[in-house]
């Protein structure tokens, strides 16, 4: 019996890149003349000023549509099983190599970075829903304030912060044996010499992302 093996990490990372250009795409497309979006459409409370998108958009209401649902059925389970199993493995490197008495730190770095993605999905959910019901019920949105957006603002934080703590912790190798720092020492050497020589394709391709985005 053939096992089947789990998607490789690049294959991921490189399916929720394409999804968040995609995603990307239709934001800039619900641009309405006076400036607003979709990011902003999803944090009013007013139906006036709500109907009034909706109207602006017109036929474009259909991209609103498909932008929440890609967001919510597609991009949200990429990302946070990119970020899950990014985090997992991480985590099992640091253990692998870590003396016992620095251990208890990792772990709890590792358990922080899972609440934090935790959030972010629930945050991210709830202004989803939001979304949804600003788009088929303009008058009954009481409930659907402005929170979910400043709360999956700050779990994106938290996120960014507690996995590259982790990160940071491995590439330094902190807690380490000294056999193993050394060889992360080297692993740091060989990484900056990497991003020191491809420095102006780096900058190229900021560039270009700044340009595009």
């Amino acid at each position: 019996m053939r096992v089947r093996q789990p998607l490789r990490l690049g294959v991921l990372a490189t399916a929720t890149a394409c999804i968040a250009l995609t995603l990307a795409w239709l934001d800039a497309a619900l641009h309405t003349p006076t400036g607003w979006a979709i990011g902003d459409f999803l944090t009013w409370t007013d139906p006036c000023d709500i109907e009034q998108m909706i109207a602006g958009w017109g036929r474009a209401k259909t991209l609103a549509y498909a932008y929440l649902l890609l967001d919510t059925f597609v991009f949200m389970p990429a990302y946070g099983w990119l970020a899950w199993r990014s985090q997992h493995r991480l985590q099992a490197a640091t253990q692998a190599l870590i003396v016992p008495g620095f251990a208890w730190v990792a772990r709890l770095v590792h358990v922080a970075a899972l609440i934090a993605l935790t959030g972010l999905l629930l945050f991210d959910l709830l202004e989803n829903l939001g979304g949804l019901a600003r788009l088929t019920r303009p008058q009954g949105v009481a409930l659907f304030a402005a929170w979910p957006t400043a709360g999956k603002q700050y779990a994106m934080v938290a996120v960014a912060v507690t996995m590259g703590l982790g990160l940071m912790m491995w590439a330094a190798g902190a807690g380490f044996t000294d056999a193993h720092k050394r060889e992360q020492a080297r692993l740091r050497t060989a990484v900056g010499d990497v991003l020191v020589r491809s420095r102006y394709v780096l900058v190229a391709l900021a560039m270009l992302a700044a340009l595009t985005l």
